[in-house]
This record gives structure tokens, C-alpha cells and sequence, in this order.
């Protein structure tokens, strides 16, 4: 069976449907899951919806020791902690082996088959920034993300281990960060980061922003900067897309050439693009009517 791709979101605002509706259109034999609400179960009448609520073992171990450092609201750290938690917590109870995780604002634009097919012998497949890297920080961003259950068990352990026993290191990062004359902002990217830095020498890692079969997944929209040296084209504020059978393409000015992507994430203020960039059939949102 192939390895499903897991949305996680609460809530059934307009945009995340047509997330989900391109996923499944393009990749037809896979099993899209949204580990949902109750306010968004009818998603459910095109992709396979789980209550996240069901999946919940663990979260109040992580939740007695989180300590907030960040500017956003509480809350919105800690589901991005929660997510972790509910996805291996639903990957072990339906005997998933490994699992593709997406952020509910990725558009797919081509069948993920061959990221399965270079996944299938790590542990993980996580968006990373190695040029990035300094004392405190590795630099990743899971917006799509490969993971077997044995990793994430050993991530959500880790969240509560680092949490619980090494504090000392969280205001280590938040005080370089006050001394570079940012604001202190930890979130479950610096944890994941650490992770990954620390675990690389006996996990299986490998890089989702690698370009695959000549095309690569998008880290975020609204950045030129791209994860692996690009300087992409940019119009209105987001990267300059063209369409080329199908495909997003933009044109990286470093290197004069052109790269297509599998995906493109809306991350933040480009949420609201979503709908223009919407590829697949045309559909009466569910989204609009009363579940």
C-alpha cells in the first residue's frame, strides 16, 4: 500500500479545501488523510477525515513542561507541537509504517511517487537549510515531511526530554536571539532542528527540498531565498509562477534556469492566493454548507 499523505487542521475555511481536493486529484491511489475537527468532518466525503481528538495519547506529557518563547499566541506553538504527537499517534494505531506529512496550505501539483520511492530507506525526510546552520540552530521546516513511526516516536520523546530536562538550551537560543536583535521565537522547527542535528549520525536523514526527478517542492511562496541557494524570480510579493503543462515553474536567477515544483506552500499573507493557483476539477466547496 503506498504510504499516506496526512493533513492535520482544525477549522474548514475555504482555502484548505482546495489543498486537500488538489492532493487527492493528483495523487489518485494514495489515501489522503485529514486529521480533523468537528467542524470540518465533511471533508470527509472526498478524503479519508480522523478526529484528532482521538489521537491525543501522550500530549499532556509534553504539555506540563512546555515553556513559551515565542511571539506567537500560545496556543498556535502548541498545536504545531500537537501535531506530532496526534500523527504518530495515528500512525500507531492504524499500523502505518511511515507516513508523508503535508501543511494544510501545500498545493500539489504532481503525484508524490518517486519522494516515496527515494524515502522508502530513511527515517525521515525533512525541508532543511545546512547553509543556515549555526551554535544554536540547524534550520528545517516540515511543511512536507517524510517520517517512519519509529522517528516520530523518538521526536515526541525527544519534545518532552528536551522540554523536561534541558531548559538551558531554550534560553541559550532566546538569548542569542535578543543579542542578534531579533525576538526570541522557539518553536517545534528549533526543537526539530536540534533533533535532527543531534540524530544524524544514527537516523537515516535525508533533505524534502532536494530536487527529485528534475522538479522540487516549494518551502514558502513569499521567499526568494530558496533552501538550497536559488534566488528565485518574484511578482506582487510571491514567487513569479508560470504554468507549464500543469506545472508551476520559476525562473531561479542565480543560475538562469527555470525549476518546476511539485508543490507550492501559501504560507502566511499568501493563504488567500490559494484558490488562483487551484489546478484541479472545478467542485462546489463543501466548505460553504453546514456539515
Amino acid at each position: 500500500m503506498n504510504v499516506p499523505l496526512v493533513f492535520i487542521h482544525m477549522s474548514r475555511e475555504n482555502n484548505i479545501e482546495y489543498c486537500l481536493r488538489q492532493a487527492a486529484y493528483v495523487n489518485p491511489y494514495r489515501e489522503i488523510i485529514l486529521l480533523g475537527d468537528e467542524a470540518n468532518v465533511c471533508f470527509g466525503s472526498f478524503i479519508s477525515w480522523r478526529n484528532l481528538a482521538d489521537y491525543m495519547d501522550g500530549w499532556s506529557l509534553f504539555a506540563e513542561v512546555y515553556r513559551h518563547r515565542s511571539p506567537n499566541n500560545v496556543k498556535l506553538e502548541m498545536l504545531c507541537f500537537l501535531r506530532w504527537f496526534v500523527l504518530k499517534n495515528c500512525m500507531r494505531l492504524h499500523h502505518l509504517n511511515a507516513a508523508f506529512y503535508s501543511d494544510s496550505d501545500n498545493l500539489f501539483y504532481a503525484d508524490i511517487s518517486p519522494y516515496e520511492k527515494v524515502f522508502r530507506h530513511v527515517d525521515m525526510a525533512i525541508g532543511q537549510y545546512p547553509e543556515r546552520e549555526d551554535d544554536f540552530h540547524y534550520v528545517v521546516s516540515p511543511n512536507f515531511t517524510y517520517i517512519t513511526l519509529g522517528c516520530i516516536k523518538l521526536l515526541c520523546g525527544f519534545f518532552v526530554q528536551l522540554y523536561k530536562h534541558d531548559l538551558k538550551y531554550i534560553y541559550a537560543v532566546s538569548e542569542a536571539q535578543k543579542k542578534a536583535g531579533g525576538v526570541p521565537s522557539i518553536s517545534d522547527m528549533s526543537a526539530i532542528g536540534k533533533f535532527v542535528k543531534e540524530r544524524r549520525k544514527t537516523l537515516k536523514m535525508a533533505n524534502s527540498f532536494e530536487e527529485i526527478d528534475g522538479s522540487l517542492v516549494d518551502d514558502n511562496v513569499n521567499s526568494q531565498r530558496g533552501p538550497n541557494g536559488q534566488r528565485f524570480a518574484l511578482r506582487d510579493g510571491i514567487k513569479d509562477i508560470v504554468f507549464q503543462d500543469g506545472r508551476p515553474v520559476c525562473l531561479d536567477l542565480e543560475e538562469n534556469r527555470r525549476h518546476v515544483f511539485n508543490a507550492l506552500h501559501f504560507q502566511g499573507k499568501a493563504k488567500k492566493q490559494i484558490p488562483a493557483y487551484y489546478t484541479g476539477p472545478a467542485f462546489e466547496p463543501v466548505a460553504k454548507t453546514p456539515c
